[in-house]
């Protein structure tokens, strides 16, 4: 009984001790599990470094109660010497508040897949506590349709201060899959933000199996050198886009799909132009007089070929128009064993162009179309003038006091002949021809600014008797006499001898200004007997001292985007002439004969026009609000220069009309590169309502119907660069979305204003 008493005595002692004692060990307990660092309050990377890469558990971190500062309890921590060197957290980051409050939900959340194989995410960073701070880590998992795990090379950084933009990109993905994310904010207490779901499809690459549209209206316009086909480009899909490439093929059959690979191709370089330009392409290789049929097929980028076009038939027809007939054949003078004959030349075609060659035949029996083939031709090496010149030949080596005829044909460069010319008969004289052409004692010359004009009177084969063979015309810098008249210099191209007593004419254009000329003439005729040489005139260029008239009707007119000036030409000698340059200037100060050589000179002015046309220049690279002045001088080729003109000015008009509101915006249903791509099309509106090409597009889209009172709130899904001039159909598409949600779009068109 003693016994009993005693131990309840004890066992009651004992439950007091422990009773009494439980109030310290809960406190001691109680700091003992729950100090722990408040990530959010950490400065730097050493918390998350200690914490995270060397291992410290949170228990190891304790608060001495007598002192109330924070230690490491290096019986609990792993690695501590590496921890204690490298734990930098401040006293504020240490706590024994427990942490209740989870971070918040991840917002904003944005996943696109529009590169293959790649998927951007951004979302706002959510806090440690809410919104509040900033989270430890984050987990993401990746998983696809089995809920198989995607293992990427992507490392999940450390989360940024609640607010700010995350925006991660992950490479190398499946293509063409439909992947699920699932992703978490996680604090240092392991509580965590509300599981984030999203579904995105993986960008693969895009088949195209759309061939571009079949070339239905296709031409083939017959020529005379070649034969022209005419049509419209598809696009590479349909009508849309623009082409790879053409096959074009011909045959003397129609061609159709079952004969395509029959007929011939054409080897050709034409680039397609984008689908709805018209296009033409020359074929000029293919026989002559003969009917082909054309066909065309359009290609894509992928080898996706287009259906036969329709074919159309044509020929080169050739050139089968001869040259006309010469009519005016005559022998101008006779020698006894010379003929010179002279002739107006004809055309190619006809009187038109210029042929190619002469055939010329010389007999002493008749000529005629029939026995023309059967003459010997007399070999020249004539080369055609343009239709109307004059034109001459001396034949040589024949018999005196013989009869002879002359007839000419005239061939093109494809051999079409003309009929036989008229026929010509003349005696060659018993004795030889010691008669030369009479001395010309007329010559004389007048200078202008560029030229000097020779005039004479023609004389004669024998003195002033018919028409002389050719004519000797030399020029020098000192005067010009028998006994230095083969150092002059010989002049080309002179005209052929006209007959005796008509006035001759010769414009010599190469000459330097600083010099004075000296010209002299001999002339030859059929026999090669030459004239005493003629009177020497002199002279020299005029000498310019006349400028451009100033131009006094300058005048600048503003659009919003350039301004265009305007004036009267002037002249080279005032107003007579033309100028050869203008100096155009601009200056955001008025300008005046004192300044004029600090303003800008702008690039590229026009060409002088005749004096009295008007002339325009644009300037498009000016600031808007800013007034410019304008002024301008002429200068002619012997580089005088006229006064300023009247100075212009004005501003950039202010672009108040915007462009027009798109009413044509639409999806476009069953065309889709995969289930989450939604394409829209509209057509474009200009700069100025209707009228030109917009600067850019703003394409918007909510979940509920978009107007002018909520469109500030939708969001903006893109900014399109680059519109199409008014009236051009566009297209967009948007990639991805999510399945099953109802999408609202609108768009607005901004100019450049």
């Amino acid at each position: 009984m003693k016994r009993e008493i005693v131990w309840g005595v004890v066992l009651c002692a004992l439950l007091i001790f422990i009773f009494g004692c439980s109030d310290s060990l809960n406190k001691i307990l109680k700091n003992d599990n729950l100090v722990r660092v408040e990530y959010s309050s950490c400065v730097g990377a050493g918390c998350h470094e200690c914490i995270l890469e060397f291992n410290c558990p949170v228990d190891a971190i304790k608060i001495d109660p007598r002192t109330t500062t924070s230690y490491i309890d290096t019986d609990k921590c792993i690695q501590c010497l590496r921890c204690l060197s490298q734990f930098q957290c401040p006293e504020a980051a240490i706590t024994t508040t427990i942490d209740e409050i989870a971070p918040g939900e991840i917002e904003d959340f944005l996943a696109i897949s529009d590169t293959v194989g790649e998927l951007r995410i951004t979302f706002t960073a959510t806090g440690d506590d809410g919104a509040v701070g900033r989270a430890f880590y984050y987990q993401m998992e990746l998983t696809d349709q089995e809920n198989n795990p995607i293992l990427t090379d992507f490392e999940l950084p450390l989360p940024l201060e609640s607010g700010e933009q995350e925006e991660w990109l992950i490479e190398d993905l499946p293509h063409d899959q439909l992947i699920r994310i699932s992703l978490q904010a996680f604090d240092e207490s392991t509580g965590n933000s509300p599981l984030l779901e999203r579904e995105v499809l993986i960008q693969g690459e895009y088949i195209d199996d759309i061939p571009p549209s079949a070339i239905e209206d296709l031409e083939a316009v017959t020529g005379t050198d070649f034969i022209q086909l005419i049509w419209t480009a598809p696009g590479d899909d349909g009508n849309q886009g623009t082409a790879m490439g053409y096959e074009i093929r011909f045959s003397q059959n129609p061609i159709l799909p079952v004969n395509w690979d029959q007929a011939q191709q054409i080897e050709l370089e034409i680039v397609p132009e984008t689908s709805g330009t018209i296009q033409q392409f020359e074929i000029s290789d293919l026989d002559l007089q003969v009917y082909y049929f054309f066909a065309i097929k359009s290609y894509d980028d992928e080898g996706n070929y287009s259906e036969v076009s329709n074919s159309p038939q044509a020929m080169i027809t050739g050139d089968v128009i001869p040259p006309a007939a010469i009519m005016d054949l005559q022998i101008s003078s006779m020698s006894s064993n010379t003929m010179l004959l002279t002739w107006t030349a004809v055309g190619d075609d006809n009187m038109d162009g210029t042929a190619a060659e002469y055939l010329i035949k010389i007999s002493d029996q008749e000529i005629t179309a029939e026995n023309w083939v059967e003459l010997d031709e007399y070999p020249n090496e004539i080369l055609p003038q343009p239709s109307g010149s004059a034109e001459n030949f001396l034949v040589s080596d024949l018999d005196a006091e013989t009869g002879y005829y002359a007839a000419i044909k005239v061939s093109d460069e494809v051999q079409n002949l003309s009929q036989i010319s008229n026929i010509v008969y003349d005696v060659t004289s018993e004795t030889p021809d010691n008669i030369p052409p009479a001395q010309i004692g007329d010559l004389q010359s007048v200078a202008t600014e560029y030229e000097i004009i020779l005039y004479w009177t023609a004389v004669g084969d024998d003195s002033l008797a018919g028409t002389a063979y050719q004519y000797d015309l030399r020029r020098s810098d000192e005067e010009i006499n028998e006994s230095n008249w083969d150092n002059a210099q010989v002049l080309n191209s002179l005209p052929i001898p006209s007959p005796s007593g008509q006035l001759e004419e010769f414009i010599d254009s190469d000459v330097e200004q600083t010099e004075i000329w000296f010209y002299g003439i001999k002339v030859i005729d059929d026999a090669g007997n030459r004239s005493v040489l003629s009177n020497i005139t002199q002279n020299a260029l005029l000498i310019d001292t006349i400028a451009p008239a100033p131009i006094t009707d300058l005048e600048a007119e503003a659009t919003e985007m350039e301004i265009i000036l305007s004036w009267t030409a002037p002249g080279d000698d005032g107003i007579e002439g033309e100028a050869e340059y203008y100096e155009l200037r601009r200056s955001t100060d008025a300008i005046t004969n004192e300044n004029w050589a600090d303003t800008e000179i702008l690039p590229d002015p026009p060409v002088p026009a005749p004096a009295g046309e008007l002339q325009t220049f644009t300037d498009p690279d000016l600031d808007p609000g800013i007034v410019y002045y304008y002024g301008i001088k002429a200068i002619d080729n012997a580089g005088n220069i006229s006064e300023i003109s009247n100075i212009a000015e004005n501003s950039l008009l202010q672009d108040q009309t915007p462009p027009g509101t798109i009413t044509t915006l639409q999806v476009i249903a069953g065309y889709v590169s995969n289930y989450y791509t939604i394409n829209l099309t509209w057509t474009a509106p200009g700069d100025d309502g209707n009228d030109g090409t917009a600067e850019y597009y703003e394409l918007k889209q909510a979940e509920e119907s978009i107007d002018e009172s909520n469109w500030d709130n939708a969001e903006t899904v893109a900014l399109i660069m680059n519109p199409q001039p008014a009236g051009t159909v566009e297209f967009f598409s948007l990639n991805p979305v999510q399945e099953g949600v109802v999408y609202y779009f609108a768009i607005k068109a901004f100019d450049e204003s």
